[in-house]
């Protein structure tokens, strides 16, 4: 009979503190969603701007602290200089924010802007960025940079599109070809001189 009692003590006890520690609040929760402009998908050319919005929602029932959001800068871009909203730090080929709170059913918005690197003619670049705090992930925002070609006038004659792009690869050639024979002449007549 003690055995029992014993053993129902025990049990009693174990469920007591089971109880106690499951009834504590929910941890807090995060939500993250970045978006753009211009928007997700959005052709775009070189030199041209894109701004960054990202947007970090506690949705848990507690205050979290010390949340570090990083946002890698997209590959085919510069990050703009000033750009960055307040507290973010930038770092090789990211930005990372440290908040010192966010409370409850708030939220937080972080900012930067790139500008899009040269894009050669005929050739398309993806360009995609997304933010990070720890595990949770956002969307990934992605953009098209591209361009045509070189003239108006490639769209009326395609050959000469070609034309353009093979004169001027011969024309950079003909003029370091140019410039290396140059330079031997100046040193074989240095040469002959001494």
């Amino acid at each position: 009979m003690k055995k029992i009692l014993a053993i129902m003590l025990t049990a009693a006890v174990l469920l007591a503190g089971f109880a106690l520690g499951t009834s504590a609040s929910a941890p807090a929760a995060l939500e993250l969603n970045m978006t753009s402009n211009p928007a997700h998908n959005a052709n775009v050319t070189a030199n041209s701007a894109i701004h960054y919005t990202i947007q970090v929602r506690n949705t848990g029932t507690q205050a979290r602290n010390n949340v570090v959001v990083t946002s890698h800068v997209p590959i085919y871009t510069t990050l703009v200089p000033g750009s960055v909203s307040t507290g973010g730090v930038i770092g090789m080929h990211q930005v990372t924010w440290t908040i010192p709170a966010i409370a409850a059913g708030e939220y937080v918005t972080l900012q930067y802007r790139v500008t899009v690197d040269f894009v050669p003619t005929g050739q398309t670049r993806s360009i995609r960025s997304s933010a990070h705090v720890g595990e949770i992930s956002s969307n990934e925002v992605r953009h098209s940079a591209s361009v045509e070609s070189s003239g108006w006038w490639a769209s009326f004659f395609p050959q000469l599109q070609w034309l353009y792009n093979r004169a001027f690869g011969l024309l950079s050639s003909a003029l370091v070809w140019g410039f290396e024979l140059l330079i031997l002449i100046v040193f074989g007549n240095i040469r002959n001189v001494f």
